[in-house]
């Protein structure tokens, strides 16, 4: 206090003020006598809508803002969408001093692209769900596409980040080929990991992978199950017999032990003729061991399935399949919620509607069906759902077209905040312009929900590239587009998922012979 007013007393020189202005502002004083101020860190990377903290010294009496997004007491909370410039300013002030940082924003940061296995398949598998994470496990299927046949797991135990040799799920040696169209993990142990395995091939007399011979017609649909991490698994047939039928199946795992998969198969009248498809719809809690013996499903054709619960359209309404990757789509939460979209339409053109059934114990009931989107069958296509972790949010996309003639068309997307039991207005996803000036073809649309309620959308462009988009607030507001790099090979059918490790797109990787491999690029650390 002696000193301080003692100093007070003293009338310096105007050149002795000037002096003493510039030493203060060197070390982010203030010419008022303040101390110096320093911010820490000076320049960030952060995404939309999430945060970042940045700290003062000293601290006290610090004051802050942002130029975007908001500030206090030093936490910065980002936009929920991509400004332009995508910059942000964070200053701290005390005592008249100053200090700054940049902050860089973004819907992702996404980092280099790897693949996790050598390229092994001459063409892009028919796949739904290739990739699947719980805490610090990961799994990612990969699969050859000519005899013999192969399909494998890679795993991955520290969330994404490095990823093991393949192991084998099943194989074949042709000359019917095999695929893996799905996987899910069970949500209380990831060593649990189930694997919907597509053979076409099948009929009568033919239960299990191992007697396909050599058949080239026919349908067999297996759930291949491990309880060891994908050391081995365990094969349960669920359908078999057809031509073309329960391809792309897919399959979730909404509770422990308890597994849910949906596909569709023709049915036919043998009196009147009637014919159309219907879905079947399989449920367990005992991770697959509850399903029984084949049985005949009674569609008509003779073929023979494990009990599933089936939901049939009326004549001449059929359920999109194989063309153009449709299938359908399940998504689960943790705690027993489920649900399945397919497409309806009918074969006269008149009408098609996207549908949702959903569960809320696990399988074992199901509501009555919701109408997503409705159009004509030339207008609508693969409808895929994703669901978040409580079972209240479900976002739904679908390809749309312009017109009967339009091959590129674009993307679409409803969300419902309630279980699926109704949706908002639909929203589109912009058309993406070319190096030419011409729109690109767009598909693959690709829904997912992250631990924070994020709605992540992944689509591919033309073939080639990936882009991405999300919302923090239920699907109103789109963040900004963002495109992955496609040196070194093209990536198709996105996905992106989340572990302990972050945020990762994956998806199947084209090299220049046409060779595919699974491959990933981490978006975001974990928040």
């Amino acid at each position: 206090m002696f000193a301080r007013a003692r100093l007070a007393s003293i009338v310096p020189t105007s050149r002795a003020v000037a002096a003493l202005a510039l030493a203060l502002a060197a070390c982010g004083g203030d010419p008022g006598g303040g101390d110096p101020l320093t911010i820490s860190p000076t320049s960030a990377q952060v995404a939309t809508c999430r945060t970042a903290a940045f700290t003062a010294d000293p601290a006290d009496l610090v004051s802050w803002s942002a130029s975007v997004g908001t500030i206090a007491d030093g936490l910065y909370a980002a936009p929920i969408s991509v400004p332009d410039p995508a910059q942000a300013t964070i200053t701290a002030t005390r005592d008249g001093a100053s200090a700054s940082a940049t902050v860089d924003l973004a819907t992702a940061f996404p980092g280099a692209i790897r693949d996790l296995a050598p390229g092994s398949a001459a063409s892009t598998p028919n796949m739904i769900r290739a990739f699947a994470a719980r805490g610090a496990r990961a799994y990612a299927l990969t699969q050859t596409t000519t005899a013999p046949y192969r399909v494998s797991l890679v795993r991955s135990n520290d969330g994404g980040v490095t990823w093991q040799a393949p192991t084998t799920v099943g194989e074949h040696g042709g000359p019917a080929y095999l695929v893996g169209t799905s996987l899910a993990i069970d949500p209380a142990d990831p060593e649990v990991v189930h694997v919907l395995l597509y053979a076409g091939a099948g009929g009568e007399g033919v239960d299990s992978i191992a007697q396909l011979g050599l058949l080239e017609a026919g349908s067999l649909l297996v759930l291949a199950t491990s309880t060891n991490g994908g050391a081995s698994f365990t094969q349960r047939t669920l359908y078999s017999g057809g031509n073309g039928d329960v391809l792309l199946a897919d399959l979730a795992a909404p509770t422990a032990g308890a597994v849910v998969i949906a596909a569709p198969t023709p049915w036919i009248d043998a009196d009147t003729g009637a014919q159309g498809d219907e879905l079947l719809i399989w449920s367990d809690a005992q991770r697959g061991a509850g399903f029984g013996a084949l049985v005949d499903v009674g569609n008509g054709y003779q073929e023979r399935a494990a009990s599933p619960r089936v939901l049939r359209g009326g004549g001449g309404e059929y359920i999109e399949t194989a063309t153009g990757h449709y299938g359908a789509s399940v998504a689960a939460g943790t705690a027993g919620d489920v649900c399945v979209a397919y497409a309806r339409y009918q074969i006269d053109g008149t009408s098609e509607a996207h549908t949702l059934v959903c569960s809320h114990d696990g399988g074992a009931t199901w509501a009555a069906p919701v109408t997503i989107a409705s159009g004509l069958p030339t207008r609508l296509a693969e409808p895929r759902i994703a669901m978040s972790t409580d079972g209240q949010v479900v976002a739904a996309a679908w390809q749309t077209y312009a017109s009967d003639v339009d091959e590129l068309g674009t993307s679409a997307y409803a969300v419902s905040t309630d279980g699926g039991a109704t949706f908002g207005a639909p929203h589109l996803l912009g058309a993406v312009i070319g190096g030419s000036g011409a729109n690109l073809g767009v598909s693959d649309l690709q829904p997912s929900i992250d631990s924070e309620g994020v709605i992540w959308l992944a689509r591919t462009l033309d073939r080639t590239t990936v882009q991405l988009d999300k919302s923090c607030d239920d699907g109103v507001t789109l963040s900004g587009a963002i495109f992955l790099d496609a040196t070194g090979g093209a990536m198709v059918l996105p996905q992106v998922f989340e572990s302990s490790a972050g945020v990762f797109a994956g998806g199947t990787r084209l090299d220049a012979q046409g060779h595919t491999s699974p491959a990933v690029v981490k978006l975001l650390d974990p928040a």
